[in-house]
C-alpha cells in the first residue's frame, strides 16, 4: 500500500510538471538585452501579459508615438498581451517598445540557459532579443 501512494505522489508530480510545459518557462522577471529594463512575465487569463517593474533612463512615455500618452509613467505599463499558446512558448501577441513609441506582433519562447527569445514583426521584418532571467524586481529603477 505505501509503494502504491508512494507511487501515485511521484506520479501527480510529473503530471504536474508535465502540465506546466515549456509555455510556463516565460513566467517571471527578465532583463532586457539592452539591460535597462525588467519586464514581469504573468498569466492573464488563458494568455501572459509583460509589464515593467525596473529600469533606467527615462521614467515617462515620452516616445509614444500617441502625443496624449506621453506624460504616462513607464513603470507599472503593460508591454507585452494578447498571446496565445503554442507549443514552442507564445505567439502572435503585442509589444510596446518604449524607447520608439511603437507596438509589434510578437512571439515569446524560452531559450536555453535561463533565456528567453522575444521577437518583434514590422510586417516581415522580424528582430529578435534574447532576455535574462532575474530575480531583481526593480533593481534597475533610478529615479531623475
Amino acid at each position: 500500500m505505501r509503494k502504491t501512494a508512494a507511487a501515485l505522489v511521484v506520479w501527480c508530480m510529473l503530471a504536474g510538471a508535465a502540465a506546466a510545459g515549456p509555455t510556463d518557462e516565460v513566467l517571471g522577471l527578465w532583463l532586457t538585452q539592452s539591460g535597462n529594463g525588467v519586464v514581469e512575465i504573468t498569466r492573464c487569463g488563458d494568455s501572459v501579459c509583460g509589464r515593467i517593474v525596473g529600469g533606467r533612463g527615462e521614467r515617462l512615455d515620452i516616445n509614444n508615438r500617441d502625443r496624449s500618452l506621453r506624460a504616462r509613467e513607464l513603470m507599472g505599463l503593460t508591454i507585452l498581451s494578447g498571446y496565445r499558446e503554442a507549443e514552442a512558448g507564445w505567439v502572435g501577441g503585442r509589444i510596446y517598445n518604449p524607447e520608439d513609441g511603437a507596438s509589434y506582433r510578437s512571439d515569446l519562447a524560452p531559450g536555453p540557459r535561463g533565456t528567453l527569445r522575444v521577437t518583434g514583426c514590422l510586417g516581415p521584418f522580424c528582430r529578435t532579443q534574447v532576455w535574462t532571467r532575474t530575480t531583481q524586481r526593480g533593481a534597475l529603477h533610478a529615479a531623475r
